[in-house]
């Protein structure tokens, strides 16, 4: 699917990139929730794995001879002195989701890989010096896979597991602090269980033993 000409305003992509996120989400069994009121810092509420979280909706673009997904995060905003520039906080969504029109796919970023930048770059290949540091994969936060991730990571606390994955390990932080946020607002019990139950520490074993093969095969 390619960007079609007609989507031009800033508006228009907004509102078409928000529907295709809730589509997608939906699409995953998700229940989708839209806030009643405007003006306000997220765009939709996703139910994940049982705990609500606040999504902002992104159009990105290809750059980089289409080798980067381009995702404009922060805005800018008219004050007395002139205009500012403003970005997402934690305090106000939990995630940021964008799509990509030419590639009809979308991706689900934590806002602590967001908050406070102006921009995210999601690499589609490899840099072309071999830098590796501070590089943010596109497969990471492909829409499915960040689902699938978050619903495994409400299973059990984060407390003691010492994941050797990065990637896996911000997952579970980020769908955590959902978590309390949602607990904190509807005045609930934001606890849950220490211990995994033995599937899921199957799966965690597993996901152990292809990192610890990964990172030996580097």
């Amino acid at each position: 699917m390619h960007e079609h000409m007609f989507v031009e305003s800033p508006n228009v992509k907004g509102a078409v990139a928000e529907l295709a996120i809730a589509k997608a989400a939906a699409e995953l069994g998700l229940p989708v929730y839209l806030p009643l009121t405007e003006h306000g810092r997220c765009d939709l509420v996703i139910e994940i794995g049982g705990r609500l979280v606040r999504v902002q909706c992104k159009w990105a673009r290809l750059i980089r001879e289409k080798s980067v997904i381009y995702v404009q995060v922060g805005g800018n905003r008219s004050t007395p002195n002139g205009y500012v520039r403003s970005v997402y906080t934690r305090e106000e969504v939990d995630f940021i989701a964008a799509y990509c029109s030419e590639l009809d796919r979308c991706y689900l970023v934590p806002i602590e890989e967001a908050e406070g930048h102006y921009a995210l770059h999601l690499r589609l290949e490899p840099a072309k010096n071999g830098q590796r540091a501070g590089i943010r994969e596109a497969a990471r936060f492909e829409l499915r896979g960040a689902v699938a991730q978050l619903a495994r990571a409400s299973a059990w606390h984060a407390e003691g597991r010492g994941f050797e994955s990065p990637q896996l390990h911000q997952w579970l932080v980020a769908c955590e602090l959902a978590s309390e946020r949602s607990a904190l607002a509807t005045g609930t019990s934001s606890a849950v269980s220490s211990r995994p139950s033995s599937a899921i520490e199957d799966a965690t074993n597993h996901l152990r033993a292809a990192d610890l093969a990964r990172r030996t095969s580097n």
